[in-house]
This record gives C-alpha cells, sequence and structure tokens, in this order.
C-alpha cells in the first residue's frame, strides 16, 4: 500500500512537470537595438525585463506630442521621462509618420526640451545615449542637435538651475561635446567641423598643447578637407604664440615655420567643395586670402627669430668662446652661425648685423695671419 502511494505520488509530479513545459517556454529574440532578450514564457520573468505594451506607450507618444503642441513644455518633458524609463523594447508611431523605439523618440524630444532650458548636459547626455543605444534611429538629426547644443555652449551659454538661475559659463564642457561629436559622427561631414570647434575653444582658453592635438587630428584624419587649410594655419599661430625669444629654445619656431611653409605650399590655390554654395565659397576664399597674407608676414618674422638665435649663438663664440679654446678653434662655429642667420633671413637686422661681425671676425683672422 506505502508502495502505490510512491508510484501515484511520483505520476502526479511528473504530470505536473509536462503541464508547466508550456510555461517555461520561452523565446530568444535579438535586434540591432536591444540586442539578444528573453520574451514570453515563466522564464522571461528572470531573463526579460516585463514591459507595458506597445498601445500604452503609443498613447503616452500621443499625449506628449500633444502637450507639445500646446506649448505645455513640464507636461511633455514629464511624460517623455516616463516613456523612457518604463518601454526600453516597445516601438511607436510618431506624429511624422515613422515607427521608432519609444524610449529612442522619448530621449530625443527631452533633449530639445532641454536645450529650450538651457541645460545643455542634461540634453546632450540625451541625445549620445541615442547614439550609443539606438542606432536605427534617425542619426543626422541626433549629431545636428549635439552641435547645435555644443556650439551654444561654446560661445558661452550658461546652464540654468531649476530653469531660472544662471549658472556659469562651461568652456571646458563644450569642448569635451565637440570631441564626442567627431567621435560619434567619424566622416567629413560632422568630425572636421567638431574638432575645428574644439580647438577654437581650446586656443580661447589658452591651452594650446590641447588645441595642437585636436588640430592634428583634423589634418591627419581628414586631409581633404576644406577646413585642413585653416588647421594649418592655426597650428603656425599657435607654436609662434609658443616663441619666447632669441635666447631659448627652438623648436616651436621650427615647427612655426615648418607649417606656414606647408600652409604656402598645400594651399597656393583653393577650390569649391561639393557641399559649398557659390556664397560659402567665396566667403571661404576671402578669408584664405587673409590667411596667406598673414601666413607671409608670420613666416617672415619666424625666419627672423631663428635668424636672430644663430646670430646670438654665433656672437657668443665670437666674443667668449677664446675663454674656453683658442680662437682660432672657434672662428669656424662663429663663422657657420653668422652665415645660417644671413641665410635665413637676408633682409633682416639679424642679417646685417651677421655681415658685419663676419667681417669682422674675418678681419681679425687676417691681422693675426703673419
Amino acid at each position: 500500500m506505502e508502495k502505490m502511494k510512491k508510484i501515484i505520488t511520483w505520476l502526479c509530479f511528473c504530470l505536473s512537470m509536462i503541464g508547466c513545459v508550456p510555461l517555461l517556454k520561452a523565446e530568444i529574440v535579438s535586434d540591432r537595438d536591444k540586442g539578444v532578450r528573453v520574451e514570453g514564457g515563466f522564464l522571461s520573468r528572470f531573463f526579460g525585463k516585463s514591459s507595458p505594451s506597445r498601445e500604452q506607450a503609443q498613447l503616452l507618444i500621443e499625449k506628449a506630442e500633444a502637450a507639445l503642441s500646446k506649448r505645455n513644455f513640464r507636461s511633455a518633458l514629464s511624460t517623455y521621462k516616463k516613456i523612457a524609463k518604463r518601454f526600453s523594447i516597445e516601438k511607436v508611431t510618431t506624429k511624422e509618420g515613422k515607427e521608432v523605439y519609444a524610449v529612442a523618440e522619448a530621449l530625443y524630444q527631452s533633449a530639445l526640451l532641454r536645450e529650450r532650458n538651457s541645460q545643455w548636459e542634461h540634453a546632450f547626455n540625451a541625445l549620445q545615449e541615442v547614439v550609443e543605444k539606438y542606432p536605427s534611429y534617425d542619426f543626422e538629426k541626433v549629431i545636428n542637435a549635439q552641435s547645435r547644443i555644443a556650439s551654444k555652449l561654446g560661445a558661452g551659454a550658461r546652464t540654468k538651475i531649476f530653469w531660472v538661475i544662471p549658472g556659469f559659463r562651461n568652456y571646458d564642457k563644450a569642448m569635451k561635446f565637440h570631441k564626442q561629436i567627431s567621435e560619434n559622427a567619424r566622416g567629413p561631414e560632422h568630425a572636421p567641423a567638431a574638432l575645428m570647434a574644439s580647438a577654437e575653444i581650446a586656443r580661447s582658453g589658452k591651452k594650446e598643447s590641447e588645441a595642437i592635438d585636436v588640430l592634428e587630428q583634423l589634418i591627419n584624419f581628414y586631409p581633404e578637407d576644406i577646413l585642413c587649410e585653416k588647421a594649418y594655419f592655426d597650428l603656425a599661430e599657435i607654436y609662434e604664440s609658443m616663441v619666447k625669444g632669441p635666447l631659448y629654445d627652438q623648436g616651436a619656431t621650427l615647427k612655426s615655420i615648418n607649417y606656414y611653409e606647408d600652409f604656402r605650399i598645400l594651399f597656393s590655390e583653393i577650390e569649391k567643395s561639393p557641399r559649398e554654395t557659390e556664397v560659402e565659397f567665396e566667403h571661404r576664399r576671402a578669408s584664405w586670402q587673409v590667411r596667406v597674407q598673414q601666413a607671409e608676414k608670420g613666416l617672415a618674422r619666424m625666419r627672423d627669430m631663428l635668424a636672430r638665435s644663430k646670430l646670438e649663438i654665433g656672437q657668443f663664440y665670437h666674443r667668449h668662446g677664446q675663454k674656453f679654446s683658442p680662437r682660432g678653434s672657434v672662428a669656424v662655429p662663429a663663422k657657420q652661425y653668422y652665415q645660417e642667420a644671413i641665410t635665413l633671413a637676408p633682409n633682416s637686422e639679424s642679417a646685417r648685423t651677421a655681415q658685419e661681425l663676419l667681417e669682422e671676425l674675418q678681419k681679425t683672422q687676417d691681422q693675426s695671419q703673419p
């Protein structure tokens, strides 16, 4: 009798397990935006998110769009925040008739509302989440919104605290945003402009090394872009600003000369880009002509600086070299440095001085010979 009870108990257990199989059945789903996940069945409670229906997401999207049309921005933002938290995989149809992920649309629209409220960082971060998690969403309008936010912040816009109180300007954040845009959009449409904007912000903040790094990225990664012309000129100017004088190391002087010369050689003429209008090209051409004239003057200044440095070294050998070695042995390097000064900037004051000292040195040598 006891044995029969055990058999009946095991049979009941087996039948109950067979009945639970449909409940345990789950579907493994994979898509481009949300990756691999478990949907349906009992297992989805542990491996997948239990999410509301698509109909609920659609109703909330329509509610938010209606609030926007009535300019009830706070209500719209509140609804979009609710959508972003609750509807991670549901798709909705926007008023433009496009089918998108509800959370992606909510993040994008909430970013625009936060931009309107001058909450720049929150807005940019929401857009960045769309870029990273929802690649099927309209990338062009997201990257344009990011560029707009970074440009406003770089122009000195202040973040508003509680939508009212103006905060501090944050140029470092603007520079960071532009760099992020260049990483998001690795192509000629957005990245070069973002890198140039980041470099200009760095220059305005006296951060020459950061500006150099960004401009070098531009000319190395996008050598055919129209902004390379300005990048070469800017690099020459930045290195010129780092020159301290003829008595100091001339590494920055040589770098400046190299970039000025590259600018003259590579951009002796410029052509219209397919992306430019005639008006845009004429405006760029006028700016280029100004830079060409400035580059000639800058190159002359840097050559003169290098010539003055050579002159100083030559004078040291000429006037004080005999304290350390016989005069005959210091005449050769002194002459060499004088000649280099004359060659570098033949029409400069340094060249004229070097020529006079060279003649004086030669005369002294002639008199010392028997």
